[in-house]
Order: structure tokens, then C-alpha cells, then sequence
């Protein structure tokens, strides 16, 4: 077991054992010693559980372990020993060593809740999540009001997909304990995933007010107003948030997000430098402030914050990727093509780099040199959906690798299941393979996706007029060089497929005469 995990064992085990007594039940009223030779046996499972404390509190576990083996050998049914072991157990990285003595201490005493609770947690923490929520059952079947077992079978229901339940749960829990911040944030955050979005802005703003130096609360209630477009909202939680926890970076992208929905740009773009203030190689806010920039026409503003930072010493291979992609929005291809390449240099492993480099080189029709580092930003980043699909386009249209291709797309579309230039690229790399009919549902999607985009209703004439739908594919065609007048290759495929029509239509009608 890795030391990660054995922190988190020891942290668990305390939650586990909270409020176990160090004395054994067995000693306590209701057990009187009945034979002398009784009581000589529990004296010594005493005596060696006494010793097993002073070595855990002197950190000497193995010691430990072997005078809690030891007490057990003499009060074999005490479940209260059992689980004493199975912590020291776990806490030593002999997790299936504790988890037989757990599976004993449950045998021997179903009703011991601190076994129940150490088991649940060596369930959850190898995945076995149904075991682990029985645990917290059978637990609630004794103890109905147990919070911490109703919280803990609460948020394994999270895990397992059972938002229903689990926010079933958490109003239970709040009419236990109603002045409970955290039951309100955390039915709140199942209100939220479950998109019922008035009743997670009634229970964060009843955390809120339960405790108002939340930073976590106010940011979670902020989000959930800017989920239901009430910016204003949003803004006075974030700012509220940032004056709670002022160095929170965190808080100034979400303010800065919001100021950007609500048209204050100014106030925007202060968050965001605000961010790089604090966390100078925050990736996120300065290609976030950047792309503002760009949106806003503010070029120059973006050159010069950039060429600033050069100055101070503090280039990047962010910062040249930034600088590229101003270049690029002022038409300035060569020296865009230099400061990505400048990125890669500065950071190989970087794929947002070589990402632009490709699309760059693809500019300079260096097609070879943009296939090579798009590759490149895939490996380093297989889940980079522009990149899989810009790859997976351009080998579609070359006509070469076209399965591989289509399956780079596809997963592209796993990432981002809307985006119209990928369902474009689906579409083209089925008509390619010759699956006409799933190519023409593709780009009608698209179409509807994408409406000012050329190439795509190019795409769906071309899908349309291999499945002789010739009348669909002129109006197709015809609406590619409305958005695009000047466009040779689909003026002649219309004016082919209209003198085909027409002339099918003649020949029919002098057969008929």
C-alpha cells in the first residue's frame, strides 16, 4: 500500500473508531466475572490490549499488532479488539490481514457498529461499493438515526450513479439536523448534478446563511446563479467569496467568468490579471484573457501584455502559444509560426503547442509537418478532441487511413457530442467509405450544427447526390454558394447535376410521347 493511501486509511480509521471506547465491553457493567479462571483470561486480554495503546501512541504498530493478537487469543469474541487490530492493520499497508478480522468481529457481534464502519471503508476504498453500502445498511437497520452512516451510504449512492437516493438521504439527514451546513451544500451539489437548480439555490443559500464564511458555499451558490443566468446574482456570491479569501485564484476565474457573460469586459479582464498576479503560469487565465482580448479586437492590448511578460522574464512556453495565436488573429503568419514552434522548443511535452504548430503548418500547406505534430499532440494528450478530429479530417480527405480516421473522430465526438465540425468530419469520413446513407443523417445534423458554413452543405450535396437525391443536393449545393459565392468546384457539381435532372426529365418525357 502506497503512502498516499495509508494516510488516507489513518484518517479513516479515526473516523471509524471515533467515540470507541478504549475499555473493553466485556470488562464493563452487565459482564460480571462469573470463575475465577474467567476473570484471569480477561485480565490478560486487558492487560495486553493496555499495551497494544501505549505502543500505537509511541507509533510502534508491529508491537502493537502483536499484543492486540495476543489480547484476542484470550477474549476471542470481543469485537471491540478486533477491530483495534484491523486499524493498527491497515494503518501498517496489510489490508487483507484486516479485512479477515473485520469479516470476524462482524460475525461475532453484527450489531458493532465501528467493525461495520472500518469494513464499509476497506470496501469503498477497493471499489467494491455494493458491499460497502450494505455495510452502512445493516448499520441503519440498528440505528436508524446514525448520521454518520446515513451521510456515509449517502455519498456512496453518489458514487454509484443513484443521485436520487442520495438527495432522498440527505432530506432525511436535514430533518435530523436542519442547522447543518454541510447536509444543505451537499443535497445541494446532488440538486445541481440532478439539474433541479432552484432547489440547490434554496439549500446553498441556507448554507450560507448557517455559515457565511463558507468560500466553497458562496462560490457553489455563485455557479448555480450563473447556471440559471442570473449573473448579478452570481457576481455578489463571487465577490463576496473574494473578499472572504482574497488569494483564493480560484474565485477570480469565476468572477472573471461571470464579468465576461455580463458584458463587463473591463472588469473581466482585471480577474484574470488578478489570476496571473497570483499563479503567473496559470495556463487557463492567461489563454482565457488572451482569446478576451482577441474577442474584444483589443490585438494590441494582448502583444503588449505578452511582449511584457517576455520582458520581466517570465516566458513560457503558455506565454508563446498565447503570443502565436495574436499573431495569427493579426494575419502575421510567419511570426505566429515562430512562437509555436518557440513553445515547442521551450516545452516538447506541451500538446496545446504542437497542436497550433500543426495548424499553422497546415496555413503554410506543410501538410506532412502537420500531420506529424498533430500525432505528437495526441500522444501527449489522447483526449484532445480538436486535435483527434483535425487529424482524423485531413487523412478523411486525402482518402488514406480512413478507418483509423473515422475512429479518431468518433472519439472526438465522445468528448464533445454536439460540436457541428465533428459530426462534419463524421459525415465525410462515411461518405468516403461509401456508407452514404449514415454520411447524409450525419450532415443533415451538421447542417442544422453549422448553418454558415459552406463546406458543410457542400458535404451533404455531394453525400445527396450519391444516393441520386439530385433535387436535395442542388438546394444543398446552391445554399454552399449563397454563404460562398465563389466556389468553381461547386458551381460545375451544380451545374452537372441540373443538366443531368434535365436531361433524364427530356428523355422521359419523349419516351412517354
Amino acid at each position: 500500500m502506497g503512502d498516499l493511501k495509508r494516510q488516507w486509511w489513518v484518517a479513516a480509521v479515526s473516523l471509524a473508531l471515533a467515540g470507541c471506547a478504549h475499555q473493553l465491553s466485556l470488562l464493563g457493567p452487565g459482564n460480571p466475572i462469573e470463575t475465577p479462571r474467567q476473570l484471569t483470561a480477561q485480565q490478560q486480554a486487558y492487560a495486553q490490549y493496555t499495551r497494544g495503546l501505549l505502543y500505537e501512541r509511541e507509533g510502534r504498530l508491529t508491537e502493537a499488532v502483536r499484543a492486540y493478537r495476543e489480547a484476542l487469543e484470550f477474549d476471542y469474541h470481543a469485537p471491540e479488539l478486533a477491530t483495534r487490530l484491523a486499524s493498527v492493520l491497515l494503518r501498517t499497508g496489510r489490508a487483507q490481514e484486516a479485512l479477515g478480522v473485520l469479516q470476524r468481529a462482524t460475525t461475532e457481534d453484527p450489531a458493532y457498529t465501528p467493525a461495520r464502519n472500518l469494513l464499509a471503508l476497506w470496501y469503498t476504498s477497493t471499489g467494491q461499493l455494493d458491499a460497502a453500502a450494505q455495510q452502512y445498511e445493516t448499520i441503519l437497520q440498528v440505528a436508524p438515526d446514525n448520521l454518520w452512516a446515513q451521510s456515509a451510504l449517502a455519498d456512496l449512492c453518489v458514487l454509484r450513479g443513484d443521485l436520487a437516493r442520495a438527495a432522498t438521504i440527505y432530506e432525511h439527514l436535514i430533518g435530523q439536523d436542519e442547522e447543518s451546513p454541510l447536509f444543505h451544500f451537499n443535497l445541494a451539489v446532488i440538486d445541481g448534478r440532478l439539474q433541479r437548480f432552484p432547489e440547490a439555490i434554496k439549500h446553498l443559500s441556507r448554507a450560507v446563511s448557517l455559515n457565511p464564511s463558507s468560500v466553497e458555499t458562496h462560490l457553489a451558490l455563485g455557479f448555480m446563479h450563473e447556471l440559471t443566468k442570473n449573473l448579478p446574482a452570481a457576481i455578489r456570491e463571487y465577490e463576496t467569496a473574494a473578499q472572504l479569501d482574497p488569494l483564493n485564484v480560484r474565485v477570480y476565474h469565476h468572477l472573471g467568468r461571470a464579468y465576461y457573460a455580463n458584458h463587463e469586459v473591463d472588469k473581466a479582464v482585471r480577474q484574470y490579471q488578478l489570476v496571473l498576479d497570483l499563479a503567473p503560469r496559470d495556463v487557463e487565465a492567461l489563454l482565457t484573457l488572451v482569446r478576451m482580448y482577441l474577442a474584444t479586437g483589443r490585438l494590441t492590448d494582448a502583444e503588449q501584455m505578452l511582449q511584457g511578460l517576455i520582458a520581466q522574464g517570465r516566458d513560457s512556453a503558455e506565454v508563446e502559444v498565447a503570443l502565436g495565436l495574436v499573431y495569427r488573429a493579426q494575419h502575421r503568419g510567419p511570426e505566429a509560426l515562430a512562437a509555436f514552434e518557440q513553445a515547442v522548443t521551450m516545452a516538447e511535452e506541451y500538446p496545446l503547442a504542437h497542436f497550433y504548430v500543426a495548424v499553422q503548418y497546415d496555413e503554410a500547406g506543410d501538410r506532412a509537418q502537420t500531420k506529424t505534430h498533430l500525432r505528437r499532440s495526441i500522444e501527449l494528450d489522447p483526449d484532445q478532441p480538436d486535435a483527434l478530429n483535425y487529424l482524423g479530417y485531413l487523412q478523411v480527405d486525402e482518402g488514406i487511413n480512413l478507418d483509423e480516421s473515422l475512429q479518431m473522430i468518433q472519439r472526438a465526438l465522445v468528448l464533445d457530442p454536439d460540436n457541428g465540425a465533428y459530426i462534419d468530419s463524421l459525415g465525410w469520413a462515411f461518405y468516403k467509405l461509401g456508407r452514404y446513407d449514415e454520411a447524409v443523417k450525419a450532415l443533415q445534423r451538421a447542417v442544422q450544427l453549422v448553418k454558415d458554413d459552406p463546406v458543410v452543405q457542400e458535404h451533404l450535396g455531394d453525400a445527396l447526390a450519391h444516393l441520386d437525391r439530385g433535387d436535395e443536393a442542388i438546394a444543398a449545393w446552391q445554399a454552399s454558394l449563397t454563404l460562398k459565392q465563389d466556389q468553381p468546384a461547386v458551381q460545375k457539381k451544380l451545374d452537372e447535376m441540373r443538366q443531368r435532372l434535365h436531361q433524364t426529365t427530356s428523355s422521359t418525357a419523349t419516351n412517354g410521347g
